[in-house]
């Protein structure tokens, strides 16, 4: 995912288990944003995740504009999802923030 510094943007996922779509309704959901030495830039909690299509696998959460007011660089996101103390699921994906002048 590639955006500008004070850039917002809404983020959607599915998450499948077992080639299936994972019920997240009642999941622990997780995100931290973390620089190349493993330093935590932002993170999200539980309540910060919209689950509305929890059923299906899918989630929601906003980067906010101040999430992304950071120095230019690639960030590396994961997504940790608890369900129960059965399944315990990482999605990592990179964040590359853009220079945006002011």
């Amino acid at each position: 995912m590639i955006l500008k510094q004070g850039e917002q943007k809404n983020v959607d996922l599915v998450v499948t288990y077992g080639h299936k779509p994972l019920d997240v309704r009642t999941a622990t959901i997780t995100m931290k944003a973390c620089d190349k030495n493993n330093n935590i830039i932002f993170d999200k909690k539980n309540e910060d995740f919209s689950k509305v299509n929890g059923q299906m696998g899918g989630f929601s959460f906003i980067i906010t504009a101040t999430d992304t007011s950071i120095e230019p660089g690639t960030y590396t996101c994961y997504v940790q999802i608890q369900v129960g103390n059965l399944i315990d699921k990482t999605i990592t994906f990179p964040l590359t923030i853009e220079y945006s002048p002011a």
